[in-house]
């Protein structure tokens, strides 16, 4: 524990969890929202000839085959889904370990399908 005299519920431990949220949601849920906009916009890009757009979000695309194309959004999702038991189950490793087995399958069985 880096701040062992931070209590939960005290002033310190409030500041730091609203400061975490925003974080969140401006730089997770943002890059994943971008990226699934792209994502969605990358075809017709393509085929309106703007390929510098499409070289921004190469990283999305250049591991599929091209009917697969959209597949890189949810491998984006992959990380953070298997971040997250350690939080949401900081005192129980079973919990972390199930968590994050049911992530891999819920992934496996989209590759799966795809």
């Amino acid at each position: 524990v880096k701040y062992p005299g931070v209590l939960c519920g005290g002033e310190a431990h409030t500041t730091m969890a609203v400061a975490g949220t925003i974080l969140l949601i401006v730089f997770v849920f943002g890059f994943l929202t971008i990226a699934t906009w792209a994502a969605r916009k990358i075809p017709k890009w393509a085929r309106t000839g703007q390929i510098s757009r499409v070289h921004s979000f190469i990283f999305l695309i250049v591991r599929f085959r091209m009917d697969r194309w959209w597949f890189g959004v949810p491998l984006l999702l992959r990380g953070p889904l298997l971040s997250f038991p350690v939080v949401w189950a900081a005192d129980s490793p079973e919990m972390q370990t199930s968590i994050a087995a049911f992530v891999l399958a819920i992934f496996l069985f989209l590759q799966i399908m795809a």
